[in-house]
């Protein structure tokens, strides 16, 4: 029998032996099942961070989901800090234990794996956060997704943005603010460019997005370049920065950025109350068809986009008409089941741009519809077994972080990046889900959700409390979810129209 080992360093082969040394010989010597059940240990006390109880198949599925959502990031640090930069020089990290990591992107990431990563391992963000940093100062930009610190260019967009801004609003705050407000507003002010290291960095269509308050049809013509929906993109990143920039009273920025956040207005057609391409002189592209999956809008149609507003949600409301929001809405819903919500054209949980969409209802004054359709897609969606797990784009842990959250029925619209976050409130596949909270950040001990009278049948909330007191809103302060407690809720087989309804009770306006 032989036995092999092997080491890894992008630095150099005497690193690499380094890396092999401290991370298998000193601790494991030859002994492999030693080394089998330290992974087993880690792994379990990652996993154990939120216990469910429920049925099997549905355990199966959220913590193969949970892995997923942390085995797909890369540490590029050796063990004694050291890393390759973007120009190939050879770097060290001040603080070892504060690696560099890379990853394909973090497009839209603010709908899944940002929120839990935020709940469950704040310290990994913090980690994230500082890695991000460390490569705008060796480079100059922020990454959108550094596979292998490299500026890869990848995806559209600068969603690190709301990654950073989500973190610090969550109290995960060991980072220099200043630097990375400084990093975000050059994302941007700052046309994109090639970089000398190779790749390509900060937003390509920000020159013509700054010039006419929309990206024009005649700038884009390839994914990359999605005219129409890098506006919607653009803006949302924009709001972000105004959020930050308000928490650093930096109130100039706060208002410009702002301003900027409302640019989505701009590709809003009144006459076919859609999101669509639209010409230099202000003229809408001929032949418009909502259904198209153009280069226009990245990996998705018109109707997907129209509803990329996650900082807005109320004045997106309010260009549609509440009726037609939810007409439009539900009618997309009922016809995407027939596909299991992979449906190429309407909703699709399969892919980024449209994963919100059923938590849109929280906000329409149909709750009820929010529990009931991310419920199914929990169940009819994601499979237990290799052949079924999730007909989409796995996108390194977005699908799998989206099912997590969306299983224990907690979910951030605006991916938590307004000034006091929310969660807002679903319906749990789970009979209990028990969240360990970490206490360097949050000074809770845990969170519970306990769904009495749960099952598949009984999906929708008929009562709820919060630490004992009678709840009526779809959704809680996260600083109350940080602090500890219990929700608890009361599951029926038919909608309470009653319970989270109504203006009063919807979630508030961040822009108010």
């Amino acid at each position: 029998m032989m036995v092999l080992k092997t080491g890894i360093s992008l630095v150099s082969v005497e690193q690499a032996r380094l890396n092999l040394e401290k991370e298998s010989e000193e601790p494991f010597g030859w002994d492999f099942d030693a080394c089998k059940a330290h992974g087993a240990e880690v792994w379990n006390d990652l996993l154990s961070k939120v216990k469910v109880e429920g049925s099997e198949a549905d355990k199966r599925k959220f913590y193969t989901n949970m892995y997923r959502a942390y085995t797909a990031r890369a540490d590029y640090t050796d063990v004694n800090g050291m890393y390759r930069d973007m120009n190939e020089k050879v770097q060290v990290m001040e603080d070892p234990d504060n690696g560099v990591y890379g990853c394909d992107a973090l497009w839209t990431s603010f709908w899944n794996l940002n929120q839990m990563w935020n709940l469950v391992t704040p310290d990994l963000s913090n980690k994230w956060v500082n890695s991000m940093l460390e490569i705008y100062d060796r480079g100059g930009w922020l990454p959108k997704g550094p596979t292998g610190v490299e500026y890869s260019g990848i995806m559209v967009a600068s969603h690190v943005i709301p990654f950073i801004v989500a973190a610090y609003q969550h109290g995960i705050r060991n980072f220099d603010a200043e630097k990375a407000f400084k990093a975000m507003r050059k994302q941007q002010t700052v046309p994109g460019r090639n970089h000398e290291g190779g790749g390509f960095v900060g937003n390509r269509q920000l020159e013509p997005y700054l010039k006419y308050g929309y990206v024009p049809v005649e700038a884009g013509w390839r994914w990359s370049e999605a005219a129409t929906s890098n506006t919607l993109e653009y803006a949302y990143d924009d709001w972000c920065v105004a959020q930050m920039a308000k928490m650093l009273s930096k109130k100039s920025d706060f208002n410009y950025f702002m301003n900027r956040g409302q640019y989505y207005r701009n590709m809003f057609d009144q006459e076919t109350k859609f999101m669509r391409p639209r010409y230099i002189d202000g003229s809408w592209m001929e032949n418009f068809d909502e259904l198209n999956r153009s280069t226009w809008f990245c990996e998705a149609t018109s109707w997907q986009y129209t509803w990329f507003v996650p900082h807005d949600v109320y004045g997106l409301k309010d260009l549609l008409g509440e009726d037609l929001f939810n007409d439009r809405l539900e009618k997309g819903m009922i016809e995407s089941r027939k596909r299991k919500f992979y449906h190429k054209e309407l909703v699709n949980v399969g892919n980024q741009p449209n994963m919100q969409a059923a938590w849109l209802f929280n906000y329409s004054g149909k709750p009820w519809l929010t529990q009931k359709y991310s419920r199914l897609m929990v169940q009819e969606y994601f499979g237990d077994n290799p052949y079924n797990g999730w007909p989409g784009d796995e996108d390194q842990g977005q699908m799998g972080s989206w099912f997590v959250m969306s299983s224990i029925g907690l979910f951030q619209m605006d991916g938590g990046c307004r000034e006091n976050p929310i969660y807002e409130i679903g319906s749990p596949l789970f009979d209990k889900v028990e969240i360990t909270l970490d206490s360097k950040y949050y000074p809770g001990e845990k969170f519970v959700i306990e769904a009495t009278n749960n099952s598949a049948e009984n999906m929708y909330i008929q009562s709820a409390k919060l630490n004992g007191k009678t709840l009526n809103k779809p959704w809680i302060y996260a600083n109350q979810l940080q602090a500890g407690g219990k929700l608890e809720l009361v599951m029926g087989a038919r909608p309470n129209v009653k319970w989270g309804a109504g203006l009063e009770n919807q979630p508030p306006n961040p822009n108010r």
